[in-house]
């Protein structure tokens, strides 16, 4: 068997299979994570029994097989996948999988790297709600509020700065603070 591909060395998680479906080798720490099963648990074994915990291998028309998508284009696939792991935890993870032919054109193995983003869509779910909590507090504020950046460019303001001024968000937004307040009512860069 030929050294590990770079990618699959340093990937998060990865897995080398062979055209059929079998695991061949894989990277540090893959399947543990994401499937509770240790390297030479793995090895020799066809993806599906393991990711799907199936013995019925994926149908040629499903979509949602890495595997099955790049033997029909030939080309790199990326989907989004959600797991269960054994306490019930649901982890979703993006799945990359690339076909590799050697000499002509027939593929000969697949690596798929598999990232788990998990926790990055946790935050952003708390971003969005922060952001919501933070606008909800602007918009309903009766003092004016607004935010320049470092070129006195305003990003944000909130609905008292249109009912005072009277400018949409549209109008103002990305434009300079001295539309709203000529530079002679202060120095804007303190």
């Amino acid at each position: 068997l030929e050294p590990v591909p770079h990618h699959l060395q340093y990937s998060q998680y990865g897995v080398r299979s062979g055209a059929g479906g079998q695991v061949v080798d894989t990277g540090p720490g893959s399947n543990q994570r994401l499937f509770f099963y240790g390297t030479s648990d793995v090895l020799g074994k066809k993806c599906y029994v393991i990711k799907q915990h199936s013995d019925a291998p994926c149908h040629p028309d499903d979509d949602d097989c890495p595997l099955t998508s790049v033997g029909k284009s030939g080309e790199r696939v990326q989907m989004t996948h959600c797991h269960e792991d054994a306490r019930g935890d649901i982890g979703e993870f993006i799945r990359i999988m690339y076909p590799i032919k050697l000499k002509g054109k027939k593929i000969k193995y697949f690596i798929e790297i598999t990232r788990d983003i998990t926790e990055n869509r946790a935050l952003i779910t708390k971003l969005q709600a922060s952001e919501k909590r933070l606008r909800a507090i602007l918009d309903t504020a009766t003092d004016a509020v607004l935010i320049i950046d470092e070129n006195q460019r305003i990003i944000l303001f909130n609905n008292a700065v249109q009912r005072i001024f009277g400018y949409t968000k549209e109008e103002v937004l990305g434009k300079k603070l001295n539309m709203l307040l000529p530079s002679k009512s202060g120095d804007h860069k303190r």
